[in-house]
């Protein structure tokens, strides 16, 4: 057993487990228990209503005239054949059959069907945008939170056995999760994908590589975006797709991280696999259904751990027969240890991406992420919040999961050590951008050119110091090299590349640290 899992084991499953076995409830509180149980029947009822089951209604556009306009009515049908609803309409006997255009649900004051790349532009401002953010916005609404892809994945060397014998791809799902603003104002979509018996949150950025989908002879082709998204042992790329009926496909690859410095993983490029993906999300109101099935998934997650809390030496008598101990423990509070380890992993890549032009450019960038919450104490904090969190509620299912004992102790030390991690990671960042020495002060170190130049070599790079059209840069401790290559060095080192001598003294970095504590 490793030093994480024997650490925990010791100080978080064992006590605690002895004190469950030795009977005993102790007092409820009440209230709290009955928020359990209505949050256990809503996510029941949510799970065995079908998606297009129900929604409210209002009739616009071709199904709407005068004598119809305020038409209201329930869903009770869907063809996927044809993307149409069966509309239970008021004051009809017969249910109606209507396009999702002619649709207004209550989640929005517009139609449920995601658009596709001519629709957004053509119902854009004329001039307002360019085809660019115009492809984006559609690529944004093919993955509005709720949005569900599938297909498979191929992983050299994890190839599993079935009853036809060895299968060279499985089954992969990619589902987006919720959609925020992070702390420098941009757009961030939350996602996890699952694959080989495990899932990993991440963030997926996407990008419009082209603003034209035109060929030479002026056929329109299918408009194509990159996607990315990392997990805590992968980072994915790929192009997607987006199809004229309002469909996504995407295919990529999967690159392995190996570990790099400081026992960190980076990207590598010596084992790549390979994944392809569709969505299989019909429409907005599809989309609407897994939110709230997500929402009401946490907020049990939420009752059941206030309800814990709250009974004396966590006693918590043993639940009626079909109590979800299992989906609101090992899925459910896993899911959140993940999207926390995404978070961090999230402010990590925003902090490693950051340059400075001046020191006071710096010290303003970095106070305003530690007024937003990117500091070193609230994270650990969270973390260890987010860990206990899920520990109690293991500690709780205990009676009732005896016979799932050992993927308790999997789930606890497979949370732990991703978030421990992930924060490690975070922290590393952090002091990196912390010590990040500005550009200006780079430029200060600017050497005129020397005859000597032609026989000095960059050891950076490894070509003469006197190409004819790039400046060099003489270090404190007397090393030269090309200003853009050092640059790049120093961008995550915060020493000379030849003797390591610190460099980032003065540059802020010790002024940061002081006003964090």
């Amino acid at each position: 057993m490793g030093e994480h899992a024997s650490r925990m084991w010791r100080g978080g499953l064992m006590p605690v487990r002895a004190a469950l076995s030795s009977g005993g409830t102790g007092g409820t509180e009440e209230p709290l228990r009955q928020q359990v149980l209505d949050a256990v029947k809503a996510v029941e009822e949510l799970e065995q209503k079908d998606w297009w089951q129900g929604w409210e209604v209002k009739l616009c556009g071709s199904e709407s005239d005068h004598a119809t306009s305020s038409v209201t009515g329930r869903t009770c049908g869907f063809d996927a054949a044809t993307g149409r609803f069966l509309v239970d309409a008021a004051d009809e006997q017969e249910p109606r059959s209507v396009s999702q255009q002619d649709l207004i649900f209550p989640f929005s004051g517009e139609g449920s069907r995601p658009s596709s790349s001519s629709e957004a532009a053509s119902s854009e401002e004329e001039g307002s945008r360019s085809e660019p953010p115009s492809l984006l916005e559609c690529a944004r609404q093919l993955f509005i939170p709720g949005s569900h892809f599938e297909g498979t994945i191929s992983i050299p060397g994890m190839e599993l056995h079935g009853p036809n014998g060895p299968r060279d791809r499985e089954k992969y799902v990619l589902e987006v999760v919720d959609e925020h603003v992070d702390e420098l104002g941009r757009r961030s979509l939350l996602a996890r994908h699952s694959a080989y018996g495990d899932e990993q949150a991440c963030h997926i950025s996407i990008e419009a590589p082209n603003a034209d989908n035109s060929t030479s002879t002026g056929t329109r082709v299918p408009a194509e975006v990159r996607i990315f998204y990392s997990d805590g042992e992968t980072t994915c790329g790929g192009t997607a797709v987006l199809l004229p009926e309002g469909g996504c496909t995407i295919s990529g690859k999967v690159m392995q991280l190996a570990q790099g410095e400081e026992g960190f993983y980076e990207q590598s490029m010596e084992v790549t696999h390979t994944f392809e993906l569709k969505r299989t999300t019909h429409c907005r109101a599809e989309a609407e259904h897994a939110r709230n099935i997500e929402a009401a998934r946490q907020h049990r997650a939420e009752a059941l751990y206030r309800w814990v809390k709250a009974i004396p030496e966590r006693r918590v008598p043993i639940q009626p027969e079909g109590f979800p101990w299992r989906d609101i423990v090992i899925r459910d509070s896993s899911r959140m240890c993940e999207v926390q380890c995404a978070v961090f992993r999230r402010r990590s890549a925003l902090l490693d991406s950051l340059s400075f032009t001046t020191t006071a450019e710096k010290n303003k960038v970095l106070a305003s992420l530690q007024e937003a919450g990117v500091r070193r104490a609230d994270c650990h904090a969270v973390s260890d919040e987010t860990m206990l969190r899920l520990k109690t509620l293991v500690v709780a299912a205990v009676p009732a999961l005896r016979a799932e004992m050992q993927e308790l102790d999997v789930t606890c030390f497979k949370a732990h050590t991703r978030l421990d991690k992930s924060y490690c990671r975070f922290d590393h960042s952090l002091r990196a951008a912390e010590a990040r020495i500005p550009r200006s002060i780079l430029e200060g170190w600017l050497r005129p050119r020397t005859t000597d130049d032609a026989e000095v070599k960059c050891a950076v790079c490894f070509l003469a110091l006197d190409d004819g059209q790039q400046q060099s840069v003489e270090l404190p401790c007397n090393h030269v090299f090309h200003l853009d290559c050092v640059a790049r060095w120093l961008h995550s080192h915060t020493t000379c590349p030849n003797c390591r001598r610190e460099l980032a003294q003065g540059c802020g970095a010790d002024n940061l640290k002081k006003s964090e504590s």
